[in-house]
C-alpha cells in the first residue's frame, strides 16, 4: 500500500483501492502522496520455501515488510485485494495438500466468496510465499521466483 503524507484519501479510506477492488484515481492522481511502495512477503517461519524467499530478499538489500499472516490473519477484503495482485482465484491460492483441505473442503464446490471466507477463516491454506510488489504478487515457489519481481 501507498505510504501517505497522512491525509486520508476521501475516497478509498487510504487503502489505495476501491470498493471494488479497482484503483482509486485520487490516490493515483494526487501529488502529496509518496508513491514508493515497500515490497512485502507474506511469510511463514516454519516453510523452507518461505524463509528462502526470505533470504533471497535479504540478499538482495530490497527494503521489504514482512507480513506473518498466521499471527494476523487477513481479512475477507485483505485476500480479494491480494487476488486481485495475483490474477488468480481464491481456489487457486489454497494450498490443497493440507490436512484441512483434504479433511473438510476438498470435494466441495464453492463461489468464489465462499472460498475466500474459508481463506479468512483457515489462514493455513494460502499458498506461500507470497511477494507483492506494488500492484503484482506472485506466489513465490520455487524461491527463485521472487526475482521475477523486484
Amino acid at each position: 500500500m501507498a505510504k501517505t503524507c497522512g491525509y486520508i484519501c476521501p475516497q478509498c479510506e487510504g487503502r489505495g483501492f476501491l470498493d471494488d477492488f479497482s484503483d482509486c484515481n485520487w490516490c493515483t492522481d494526487n501529488p502529496m502522496l509518496n508513491k514508493t511502495d515497500m515490497i512485502e512477503i507474506y511469510h511463514n517461519n516454519r516453510c523452507g520455501k518461505s524463509r528462502d524467499a526470505l533470504t533471497i530478499l535479504t540478499e538482495k538489500k530490497v527494503d521489504f515488510k514482512v507480513i506473518e499472516y498466521l499471527k494476523n490473519p487477513l481479512t475477507a477484503s485483505q485476500i480479494k485485494a491480494l487476488l486481485k495482485k495475483l490474477n488468480i482465484s481464491a481456489f487457486e491460492l489454497i494450498r490443497k495438500g493440507e490436512s484441512i483441505f483434504k479433511e473438510n473442503y476438498k470435494d466441495r464446490q464453492y463461489s468464489e466468496n465462499e472460498w475466500i471466507a474459508v481463506l479468512e477463516q483457515n489462514p493455513i491454506l494460502m499458498e506461500r510465499p507470497i511477494v507483492v510488489n506494488g500492484n503484482k504478487a506472485i506466489i513465490t515457489r520455487p524461491p527463485e521466483k521472487v526475482l521475477e519481481i523486484l
